[in-house]
């Protein structure tokens, strides 16, 4: 049962760019659940540390009174603690009520994303490939498994952000206090396989799709629904 007053911060990941969420987004509002899909700043255009100004200006875009739940995919999610404490140090009336991580590593302190890697060989082959100091963006051809449809892979592929290397190699900061709210984790692919051990043992509310990692661009039906499910136990 969707919540009158509560919304959803679809947050995407830096390397997939905001087209990730809108498909679930529409589905959710067909299920009257209020959402808004969060842009972060163009990083082609930034100056280190990254994750200290996206994580501002999502804060910033957040709703000035009601309840939210902050949900990230990917690489997003170790920008949500910071987040939430810039959330908390605004003077609106609204507030945080949860985190909901999809198919993505967890925040520690201190550590890039590069280091939550669950193996280190992947986050080497990345570096390797990198051009220009500038992350590697998919091809039409390695999406073509998970993305049949050619017009909206097309898309995808085109709208790509421009991303340096150096975002993930940066060490990101978590506050002690974190999580200073409930948490859950909906799962959506093979990996992570790390972040879904310790959302369980944590106790977290979880919940999984058998898919892919871009199943929120090919099933978003399924992809709400579980996130509505998961909001609800997040509430309880």
């Amino acid at each position: 049962m969707p919540d009158p007053v509560l919304r959803l911060i679809l947050i995407p990941s830096p390397l997939t760019g905001p087209g990730y969420w809108e498909p679930v987004s529409a589905a959710l509002w067909a299920r009257r659940q209020r959402n808004a899909v969060a842009r972060l700043t163009d990083t082609a255009y930034l100056f280190p540390p990254y994750w200290i100004t996206q994580s501002a200006t999502v804060a910033a875009s957040l709703p000035d009174e009601g309840d939210f739940i902050l949900v990230a995919h990917s690489g997003s999610s170790v920008l949500l603690p910071a987040i939430g404490r810039f959330s908390r140090n605004r003077s609106k009336e609204s507030r945080l009520r949860g985190y909901l991580f999809v198919d993505c590593d967890l925040p520690e302190h201190g550590r890039s994303r590069f280091d939550l890697f669950d193996d280190p060989a992947d986050a080497d082959r990345i570096r390797e490939t990198t051009k220009d100091k500038w992350m590697p963006r998919w091809t039409s051809e390695d999406l073509a498994p998970y993305l049949p449809d050619a017009t909206q892979r097309d898309a995808f592929v085109e709208h790509q952000p421009l991303i340096p290397t150096d975002l993930y190699e940066e060490s990101i900061a978590v506050p002690t206090d974190w999580p200073e709210v409930p948490c859950a984790y909906l799962s959506l692919s093979e990996h992570y396989r790390r972040a879904v051990d310790l959302a369980h043992a944590a106790d977290w509310p979880f919940a999984r799709i058998d898919s892919h990692h871009f199943a929120a661009m090919t099933d978003p039906e399924s992809v709400a629904d579980h996130l509505m499910t998961l909001v609800d136990k997040i509430l309880a």
